[in-house]
């Protein structure tokens, strides 16, 4: 899915990547983070069997969740689910066969996949999507990780201006944003997995990925990549 502008957040860190990665035999560059990051901008149509689906916790609790991915309408980009790891395939696969997309709970817009997550319902057993570090994960092609383990693996960039295509805006425990281009003039292109789902994000600016929303400052780290 391809929007103009961003969604305020918290503040985000960044990582940058050096020339190319070795991981477990191998090597990763720039360009293939980036190239295949842009291939999950959009995936094969689909349509959902049902948008509606109730969702126990661990203490009995029942809550429904009825996404914004109408059952009426077919779509091209992956559904964002807190928790949520489905590769493209195996996202299309879950859908025809029957399980709800994440997205927007237009049922209740305070009971999110996160707050779902939060309340043990465990959101992406039932719903199907991806969230924001399992993307970041599968595109850097390390093994699925959160937003802390993201950050661990990291060092620390001087500044916004010096990111280039890979690295990533990161505020741990929060939300995770791949960058897909070096930084000009205060600007950056970037792809990320957020609500309703697989987002790119042309032309950026630092004041956008900074996100101030919630005041926390930004950290800059350095992946290496």
């Amino acid at each position: 899915m391809r929007i103009n502008n961003s969604i305020g957040r918290s503040s985000l860190v960044i990582f940058f990547l050096v020339s190319k990665l070795i991981l477990f035999g191998v090597t990763i560059t720039r360009d293939d983070i980036t190239q295949y990051a842009l291939t999950r901008e959009f995936c094969p149509d689909w349509q959902p069997l049902t948008n509606v689906v109730e969702l126990t916790n661990e203490k009995g609790e029942t809550a429904v969740f009825m996404s914004n991915f109408s059952t009426e309408h077919t779509y091209n980009y992956e559904a964002y689910v807190y928790g949520g790891e489905d590769s493209e395939s195996g996202f299309i696969g879950r859908i025809d066969g029957g399980t709800c997309p994440g997205g927007i709970n237009m049922h209740n817009r305070e009971h999110s996949t996160t707050w779902l997550y939060e309340n043990k319902y465990w959101p992406s057993s039932s719903l199907a999507g991806i969230d924001c570090s399992a993307f970041v994960s599968e595109c850097w092609k390390v093994a699925r990780t959160n937003t802390s383990g993201l950050a661990a693996m990291s060092l620390a960039l001087p500044s916004k201006g010096d990111l280039k295509p890979g690295d990533i805006l990161d505020r741990p425990k929060i939300h995770v944003i791949l960058v897909l281009t070096q930084a000009q003039n205060g600007c950056v292109n970037t792809i990320e997995s957020t609500s309703p789902g697989i987002i790119f994000i042309p032309g950026r600016t630092f004041g956008e990925v900074a996100l101030k929303r919630i005041g926390v400052r930004s950290c800059f780290l350095n992946f290496w990549i």
